[in-house]
């Protein structure tokens, strides 16, 4: 009973490990924002990130959210992923935090 369970334990653990392995494949090579965010466009910045930030982008706050990208009203992280990735590859954009 208790290798049996184990067992299924063990099994969880790799089924979720493939599905975060396969969320990583999806992202890699897929442009970002250059700042981690939350589902609801809230700032994440991690003071311990191994990604050095830009100096314009070193004074973001755990509490901002961005509102625009390139003048364009954004509602979440994803229509910020959006605007990043219609952007040509290089360009600079702005956003707009409050």
């Amino acid at each position: 009973m208790i290798r049996a369970g184990a067992c299924a334990l063990a099994l969880g653990a790799l089924a979720i490990a493939a599905v975060v392995f396969v969320d990583a494949l999806g992202r890699v090579g897929r442009p970002w924002p250059g700042f981690g965010m939350l589902p609801d466009g809230s700032v994440a910045p991690l003071a311990l990130s191994p990604l050095r930030l830009a100096d314009d982008a070193r004074s973001l706050r755990f509490d901002d959210r961005v509102v625009a990208a390139d003048g364009v009203p954004v509602a979440s992280a994803a229509e910020v992923r959006a605007a990043v990735e219609r952007a040509a590859p290089g360009t600079r954009l702005r956003y707009t935090v409050r």
